[in-house]
C-alpha cells in the first residue's frame, strides 16, 4: 500500500494550477491539509516543477571579491551549474549543513532546500539541493568568469583574479571537486577535471 497522503481531485487541481507558478506561502495557504514536504513529493511525483519566483535569492555577493564570495566561486564552478538565469547547486545529505552556510551567504531560504533520493550506479545516494534564481547576477557572474552552461568542456576564465584571489577560490574548488588525501607523511591534493581545463589546472599550480 502506497504511504503517500490522499488527495482530493480539487486538491489535485489546485496542485496543477499553483505549484508552476504561485509562491510557497500561496500554495501552502490553498492546500491547509498538507505539509510543505507533502506537496513537494506529490509534485515531484506528478512532473510539476516549482515556480521560479520561488527561488530568488541575492547572488550579487558573489560578485566581490572577499575570501568568502571566491570561496563559494570555486565551490560552485565545481560543483555547480549555472544556465541563464539561476545557479544550481546539489550535494550529499551529508554536507547538507556546508549547503545551509551558502543559503545563508545568498539570502536563499531555507525552507525551499529539496532533498531527494537519486538512484545511480547501482545504489542509492540521498542529496540536497537549491536552485537560486537572479537572472541579472547570474548574466554578469558568467562573464567575469566565462562560464558556460556546459563547463565541463568550455573552461572557466580566472584571470582577473590576483594570486590571493585565486588561492581562495581553489579552496572551493578542492572542496567541490577535488580531495586530500594522506600518504604516510604525504597529504596530496588531487583534482581531476576535463583535458581541456589544463590552462585552469596550469594556474592553480
Amino acid at each position: 500500500m502506497s504511504n503517500r497522503p490522499r488527495w482530493t481531485p480539487k486538491e489535485n487541481q489546485i496542485l496543477s494550477e499553483l505549484y508552476p507558478s504561485a509562491l510557497k506561502t500561496d500554495i501552502l495557504s490553498a492546500i491547509p491539509s498538507k505539509t510543505w514536504e507533502q506537496i513537494k513529493k506529490t509534485a515531484q511525483y506528478r512532473g510539476l516543477s516549482l515556480g521560479r519566483s520561488n527561488y530568488t535569492s541575492d547572488l550579487s555577493p558573489l560578485l566581490g571579491r572577499i575570501p568568502e564570495a571566491l570561496y563559494w566561486m570555486g565551490f560552485l564552478c565545481a560543483d555547480g551549474h549555472f544556465d541563464d538565469h539561476s545557479v544550481v547547486l546539489e550535494i550529499a545529505k551529508k554536507d547538507e549543513e556546508h549547503l545551509l552556510k551558502f543559503c545563508k551567504f545568498i539570502k536563499y531560504p531555507i525552507e525551499s532546500v529539496y532533498r531527494r533520493t537519486r538512484n545511480n550506479f547501482g545504489g542509492s545516494f540521498n542529496q540536497v539541493s537549491l536552485r537560486a534564481t537572479h537572472s541579472e547576477i547570474v548574466s554578469q557572474l558568467k562573464d567575469q568568469y566565462a562560464i558556460s552552461s556546459q563547463k565541463t568542456k568550455y573552461p572557466i576564465s580566472l584571470n582577473h583574479l590576483n594570486q590571493t584571489e585565486l588561492l581562495y577560490f581553489l579552496i572551493g574548488f578542492i572542496d567541490g571537486d577535488g580531495s586530500i588525501s594522506k600518504r604516510r607523511t604525504t597529504k596530496i591534493i588531487s583534482i581531476e577535471i576535463n583535458e581541456k581545463w589544463e590552462p585552469v589546472l596550469s594556474l592553480f599550480r
